[in-house]
């Protein structure tokens, strides 16, 4: 009564908030080693992990979430350490069962999923970007991503951002088409703001009559689709080395690059002898059927190491095996076929030129108008090199390269399975059969497989400072635009755009790109141009950043994690991707809802 003491319920309550604290402590440093274990991508789970942990390292291996454990209380934590030496709490109460690391592995990955929708939801307009792949226990997973502008500083950005993995049972494109929708819808996104689609070139995703981007855009019709600007140049070259000798020209290459690969005995024997020639490189890269970058650094390195693969393939000739000697014959005489050489001198120049775009169309940071320019900016060059100076260079490179003189094949006067042009010398028939027609192929596919993605830009790309006109059509075609992405937000469209066109008319340096012109557009006085400028960025460029995802994929649910559930793969992909914002995960929020599922051990302050 004199106050001298607590009464009996403040001392209840005193004491309730000092064993919930120091539990607190406790499992802090198990979210910490989780959330640890999830940035590195390391596998938390061992052979035998259940039970009471304690200080000691067993006998089996328990884990590397267990081992960590074990390794923090004996480098100095006492709470942690404390917490494993205390017999009498019960073991499910440890908070350290792969189901509590299920837990946390989801409020983390919902955590990191709630900043990355924020951002979103702050930026308005988004673009969905999905891909789908088999994981290693042969379920398909569907790549869920998000591209917009953030504006972080004042200075605008795109940002292209990895969402979830959706485990899909149907692959038919309704299902798919749902199945985006829906996961779209439970992020409480406005889908008002949805509008565009990136998928690449398989019919269930991309078909006109029935595809994933015809389905979703009769429920949306300001989603616009995409096409893959990488899978798109993919196809180009594709189609372009189906000219005889430039397929055959790949063909040899890849089953050189196969023979050596197949056995470590004659790629040692290839690296021994690339090290003998003090040779920049030792090992050929294998040709990737999809992945066209690679497929361009595998054709530049084997160019320069074709004298060490020819010296290589004569020392094969006299194995013991008999087999290998005769794949090495049948080799050697291939690559110093005068058609193999003068192939490859000149996929070697058009794939110099094609590399550096395929790069760049993988940049998230692009839009459709710069990679329109390079598309146009690389077929130009081409056509710039298609003379006979240009070939005569090309033509004593595959000189210098061959082993003997460059001959022509035997000529027929009637000929279907390879170009059959006559002419007087050898580089006037291999400049006619091979260097004019690859050029023209991959020339013609530029044009005719980036059409539609010029005409997706055609008028609202006239909204960039330097391209701005007062041409009534112009006009018009841009009316039409805001009509349909703005609706009737576009009360006095042309006005703003008139007063946006004078604006930059005596302006000496204007912005070049969308960004730039986003960060000198003022919202306040060109508000629908704002808003159309940052539609024009967000339009989807390629899927590399979903593919990204799947290479995190691979890395985490491997051959010995292939039993990993789904919540949890999502929720350590989040971490592994969004490693930034796994940094800043609060341990307290993270115990706050933790306490909410869990009431066995005291949480609650």
């Amino acid at each position: 009564m004199e106050g001298k003491t607590l009464d009996v319920a403040e001392c209840m309550n005193v004491e309730n908030n000092k064993i919930a604290e120091e539990n607190r402590q406790r499992l802090k440093a198990i979210i910490e080693t989780i959330v640890l274990c999830g940035k590195q991508e390391i596998a938390l789970r061992g052979s035998r992990d259940s039970g009471e942990i304690g200080i000691d390292d067993p006998e089996h291996n328990d884990g590397n979430f267990r081992a960590l454990l074990r390794f923090r209380a004996r480098s100095g934590d006492e709470a942690l350490k404390n917490h494993l030496l205390t017999q009498n709490i019960h073991s499910r109460a440890m908070y350290t069962s792969s189901v509590i690391q299920n837990e946390v592995i989801e409020i983390c990955g919902s955590a990191i999923q709630a900043q990355v929708l924020k951002r979103v939801k702050e930026a308005g307009f988004f673009t969905v970007l999905a891909d789908e792949t088999q994981d290693i226990s042969r379920h398909e997973q569907l790549a869920l991503c998000l591209r917009y502008v953030h504006c972080s500083s004042g200075k605008s950005m795109i940002r292209e951002d990895f969402l979830e993995f959706v485990p899909v049972e149907d692959v038919a494109a309704e299902s798919l088409a749902t199945t985006i929708v829906t996961h779209l819808l439970s992020y409480n996104l406005d889908m008002d703001k949805f509008i565009g689609q990136g998928y690449d070139g398989a019919a269930v995703m991309s078909g006109r009559l029935r595809g994933v981007r015809t389905i979703i855009a009769e429920q949306y019709p300001r989603a616009q689709f995409v096409h893959c600007v990488a899978h798109v140049l993919n196809l180009v070259l594709a189609h372009s080395c189906e000219i005889p000798m430039i397929r055959n020209c790949i063909g040899t290459i890849k089953s050189v690059i196969n023979f050596f690969r197949q056995s470590p005995l004659r790629n040692g024997l290839l690296k021994k002898i690339a090290d003998q020639t003090n040779s920049c490189h030792s090992t050929l890269i294998s040709l990737c059927e999809t992945r066209w970058t690679e497929k361009h650094v595998a054709v530049e390195r084997f160019a320069e190491m074709v004298p060490i693969v020819r010296e290589t393939l004569v020392a094969l000739q006299g194995s013991a095996t008999n087999d290998v000697a005769t794949q090495a014959y049948h080799l050697l005489t291939a690559m110093e076929n005068s058609q193999f050489i003068v192939s490859l001198v000149i996929l070697r120049k058009v794939f110099s030129y094609t590399m550096n775009l395929n790069k760049a169309m993988q940049k998230v940071d692009v839009d459709l108008i710069n990679i329109c320019g390079y598309a146009k900016t690389v077929k130009t060059t081409l056509l710039n090199i298609r003379n006979e100076s240009q070939f005569e260079i090309l033509f004593k490179q595959a000189q210098q390269m061959s082993s003997s003189d460059i001959v022509v094949p035997r000529m027929t006067g009637r000929q279907t399975q390879r170009s059959n042009i006559p002419a007087e010398t050898a580089e006037i028939y291999y400049r006619r059969n091979v260097f004019y027609p690859f050029i023209d192929h991959v020339t013609t596919e530029i044009d005719a497989r980036f059409k539609p993605h010029e005409s997706t830009i055609e008028g609202i790309q006239m909204l960039l400072p330097e391209k701005t006109s007062n041409d009534s059509r112009i006009k018009e075609n841009l009316t039409k635009i805001a009509q349909t992405f703005l609706g009737g937000e576009n009360e006095g469209f042309l006005s703003e755009y008139e007063i946006w066109h004078n604006h930059w008319k005596s302006v000496v340096q204007k912005p070049a790109t969308v960004i730039d012109a986003i960060d000198h557009c003022d919202d306040q006085f060109f508000p629908s141009i704002k808003k159309l400028l940052i539609i024009l960025a967000t339009l989807p460029v390629s899927t590399a950043t979903p593919e990204r995802s799947f290479s995190t994929l691979k890395r985490l649910k491997t051959y010995l994690r292939n039993k990993m559930g789904d919540e949890r793969l999502t929720g350590l992909a989040l971490m592994s991707v969004h490693r930034d914002l796994a940094v800043k995960l609060d341990c307290e929020e993270i115990i706050n809802k933790l306490a909410i599922k869990r009431k066995r051990l005291n949480l609650i302050l």
